[in-house]
C-alpha cells in the first residue's frame, strides 16, 4: 500500500470537508478526485451521499493527492457511478470527508454534531442503493410508474387520495421483486435515518446503478404496499422510522413543504403520533429510538448519535456525541432526554429486553438489542386500555449523579412462584413469531402433521399454568375461570367477546383440567361429532385402550379441534411470557425470557402515571426495574391508593 493519505485539518468548527470529483465518460476508468474545505457558513455547493459501507473498515485504495485512502467497495462503486461524465462533482462522503484514524476523535465527535446540518446545507442528497440487478432494476421502473399513474379509468381530484389508490395499484402493477429493493443494506442502516430526511424531500434522490427514483415515490410505495396485503409489512416496516419523522417535519413547516412538493405531505398519511398537540408540536423521543432500533450501527454509541441531527431539528436537548464517553453514560443520557422531553415515564416500556449489556441502569434502554416489536405482545402493544395508576400525572425526579430515578408509586405485591414460558424455543410461538395467525389457523396437510407437536407442547405449557391456579373465586371476587381467561387474551374486550360467541373458552378449559381419560373421552366425542352413524363407546375398557394404544400427539390430535381456536388466540397474546402467582392470590403474565428472569420475592409496583404494572427487584439501596406486567383484578386502578400517604419514592438504580 502507498502512503496513507492526510487529512489537513480544518481550519474552524464550521469547516467540513467535500470532495471534487473529477469526469470519466467510462465507468471503469480510475477515479480523479481530490478533498477541499469549505464552511457551513457559506458552503461551495455539493451533494450528500447517504450509503451503507456494508463493511467495518475500508479495504479498497483510492489515490488522492498526497497519499492513499482505504474506503468499502460500497463506497467505491458509489462514486464511480456518481461522477458526472462532463463535468466535475463536489460530494460529501463521511468515511472520506471525515478523518477516520484513531487520533482524530475529536474531529470526529464534531463532524458527527454537524452531520444534521452537513446534510440540511447540501444542494441535495443522494441515496445510493448499491450495483444494480435485473430484478432490481424493474422494481424501480414499477415503483416510478405506481407512483406518478394512477389506476386505470380513475382520476384523482384530490392529492389526498393518493395513498389509498397506491394500496389499491400496488396489488397489481408491483412484482414480489419489489420487496428486494427494501432489503438493501441501506434500509437497515442506523445513519441513513436523518440523513434521508434532513434534507427537503424534493432533493432527495434515490440511485441504484444508473437507475434513479424519487425518495418520496419510494416511501410512498412501501406503505402502500403496508396497506395493500399482510405480506409487505416488513417492507413498510424498514421505513417505517422515516415515514413517522417526515411527517413530524411536514407538521413543522407544513407550508414550505407544500410550495417545494405539493406530493410530499400528502403521499403520506401523518400518523397519530405525529400529529401536533394543542399546547405545540411535540414528539416523544421514545418512539424514535423505539423505530430505530431495529437498525444496524457497527458502533452501539451510533443509535444515539446518528439521530443527534433529528433532535436538533426538532428542538430536543441532548448532550452532543462524544466517543470518548462510555455507552452506558450515553444511554443514560438519552433515557434522562427522553423523558424530560416526553414528560412522562413511557421510556421505561422500552427497557425490557432479550438482552442487555453490563452496566446499564436498569430503568435505561439498552438501544443497541433489537429489543421486541411494538406489536409484539412482551412489548404489551396494547397497554392504552389499562389505567393501573388511575389516570394519574407521572412523578419523578433524578438523583444528584443522574444514576438514579425515583418514581412515586405504592408496592401492591410480590411474587411467590412462576412456572415454565412461552418462549421462543417453543416452536409454535416461533412460528407465530415468523408466519401469519391466518395461516396457522388454516394449516392442513404434512404441514399441520408437522404443528401438531408444536401445539401440543404450547398447550401442556399453558396446561400447567392452568393447574397451578386452585379453587374457584379470584381475590377480586370474581370466578376463577372469568379471571384465568381474561388473563391469557390479555383482557381484550374484542377478543373476550368473540370467544364467548364462539363458546371456544369451555373446552379448552376442560381439556386443560382434564384427568388421561377424561382428556380421552373429549376426544372420542369430537370422533363421534363428526362420524355420528358410527360412534365410539365412550366406556372405560375403552377409553383405556386407546390410552395405551395412541401417542401422545395422536391422543391430542382427537382433541385440538374443539380447542385449537382458543389456544391459537391466547398463544397469540403469551408467547414470549411466563405465568406467576402473587402472595396475595393473584397471577399473571410477565416477559420471557429476560436477562434476569422474573423470580420469587420480587415485588410488583404500580406507579405513578403508568398504564401496566412494573416488576421490580428489591436490591441494596432500592429496586431494578424488570419489566412492566400484567397482574389480574389491578390492571384498573383498583390497586392505587385513595391516600396519597400509601404512595412512596422508589429508587430504581
Amino acid at each position: 500500500m502507498s502512503r496513507q493519505y492526510t487529512h489537513v485539518p480544518l481550519s474552524s468548527p464550521r469547516h467540513i470537508r467535500v470532495v471534487v470529483l473529477r469526469p470519466a465518460e467510462n465507468l471503469a476508468a480510475p477515479l480523479d478526485f481530490c478533498i477541499v474545505e469549505t464552511s457551513l457558513d457559506q458552503p461551495l455547493p455539493y451533494s450528500a451521499v447517504s450509503y451503507a459501507w456494508d463493511a467495518p473498515s475500508g479495504s479498497t485504495e483510492l489515490n488522492c493527492g498526497n497519499g492513499s485512502l482505504l474506503v468499502t467497495p460500497n463506497c467505491e462503486a458509489a462514486l464511480r457511478y456518481l461522477r458526472g461524465k462532463t463535468a466535475t462533482r463536489r460530494l460529501w462522503i463521511d468515511s472520506i470527508c471525515i478523518d477516520q484514524t484513531e487520533n482524530a476523535m475529536g474531529e470526529r465527535n464534531h463532524q458527527v454534531f454537524l452531520m444534521g446540518e452537513i446534510f440540511k446545507k447540501a444542494d441535495g442528497v443522494l441515496i445510493w442503493l448499491g450495483e444494480m440487478d435485473e430484478d432490481t432494476r424493474i422494481a424501480m421502473v414499477a415503483v416510478d410508474n405506481v407512483i406518478k399513474q394512477p389506476k386505470l379509468g380513475e382520476t384523482l381530484t384530490d392529492p389526498s387520495a393518493r395513498p389509498q389508490a397506491l394500496s389499491t395499484q400496488t396489488r397489481y402493477k408491483a412484482a414480489d421483486f419489489l420487496s428486494l429493493i427494501f432489503k438493501r443494506s441501506w434500509f437497515h442502516r442506523m445513519w441513513t435515518i436523518q440523513e434521508a430526511l434532513l434534507q427537503h424531500v424534493d432533493r432527495v434522490i434515490v440511485q441504484c446503478g444508473n437507475t434513479t427514483i424519487r425518495w418520496i415515490y419510494l416511501l410512498g410505495v412501501a406503505f402502500a404496499m403496508d396497506g395493500a396485503e399482510a405480506g409487505w409489512t416488513p417492507c413498510a416496516r424498514t421505513v417505517l422510522v422515516h415515514g413517522r419523522l417526515l411527517t413530524s417535519l411536514i407538521h413543522l413547516d407544513r407550508e414550505r413543504y407544500e410550495r417545494a412538493l405539493p406530493e410530499s405531505a400528502t403521499v403520506l398519511e401523518p400518523s397519530a403520533e405525529s400529529e401536533p398537540r394543542a399546547e405545540g408540536f411535540h414528539f416523544p423521543i421514545s418512539v424514535i429510538f423505539d423505530d430505530a432500533k431495529g437498525k444496524l450501527a457497527t458502533d452501539p454509541k451510533d443509535k444515539v448519535f446518528a439521530l443527534y441531527g433529528m433532535f436538533q431539528e426538532f428542538q430536543i436537548a441532548i448532550p452532543s456525541p462524544d466517543y470518548n464517553k462510555p455507552m452506558q453514560e450515553i444511554y443514560k443520557e438519552s433515557a434522562i432526554a427522553s423523558i424530560k422531553n416526553d414528560k412522562d415515564l413511557s421510556i421505561l416500556y422500552y427497557v425490557p429486553s432479550a438482552s442487555r449489556h453490563p452496566g446499564l441502569a436498569s430503568w435505561v434502554p439498552d438501544w443497541s438489542q433489537p429489543g421486541w416489536e411494538a406489536a409484539g405482545s412482551r412489548f404489551c402493544f396494547r397497554r392504552d386500555h389499562f389505567d393501573t395508576a388511575k389516570n394519574t400525572s407521572g412523578r419523578w425526579r433524578f438523583s444528584p449523579d443522574s444514576n438514579h430515578l425515583i418514581v412515586s408509586a405504592r408496592i401492591f405485591d410480590s411474587v411467590v412462584f412462576r412456572l415454565e414460558g412461552l418462549t421462543k424455543g417453543n416452536r409454535l410461538s416461533k412460528k407465530l413469531c415468523d408466519g401469519n395467525v391466518y395461516d396457522l389457523i388454516t394449516t392442513t396437510g404434512k404441514e399441520w402433521v408437522r404443528m401438531l407437536d408444536a401445539y401440543r407442547e404450547t398447550f401442556e405449557i399453558m396446561t400447567r399454568w392452568v393447574k397451578s391456579t386452585h379453587g374457584n373465586c379470584y381475590p377480586t371476587g370474581e370466578d376463577l375461570q372469568e379471571a384465568l381467561q381474561r388473563t391469557l387474551l390479555f383482557d381484550t374486550p374484542a377478543l373476550i367477546s368473540l370467544v364467548a360467541n364462539c363458546d371456544a373458552f369451555k373446552p379448552w378449559f376442560r381439556a386443560a383440567t382434564a384427568s388421561d381419560l377424561e382428556f380421552v373421552r373429549m376426544g372420542v366425542e369430537n370422533i363421534n361429532t363428526t362420524q355420528p352413524n358410527q360412534p365410539y363407546s365412550v366406556g372405560e375398557a375403552f377409553l383405556k385402550a386407546c390410552l395405551e394404544a395412541l401417542t401422545p400427539s395422536q391422543l391430542f390430535s382427537m382433541v385440538l379441534e374443539s380447542i385449537r381456536w382458543f389456544q391459537l388466540v391466547a398463544i397469540f397474546h403469551c408467547h414470549h411470557k411466563c405465568f406467576f402467582h402473587t402472595k396475595k392470590g393473584y397471577f399473571g403474565l410477565a416477559p420471557d425470557s429476560l436477562p434476569t428472569p422474573i423470580s420469587p420475592g420480587d415485588v410488583i409496583a404500580v406507579v405513578q402515571g403508568m398504564e401496566m404494572p412494573f416488576l421490580l427487584r428489591p436490591v441494596d439501596g432500592g429496586y431494578k426495574l424488570l419489566s412492566h406486567v400484567y397482574v389480574h383484578g389491578i390492571m384498573y386502578g383498583e390497586a392505587w391508593p385513595d391516600d396519597a400517604n400509601e404512595v412512596e419514592d422508589l429508587v430504581l438504580i
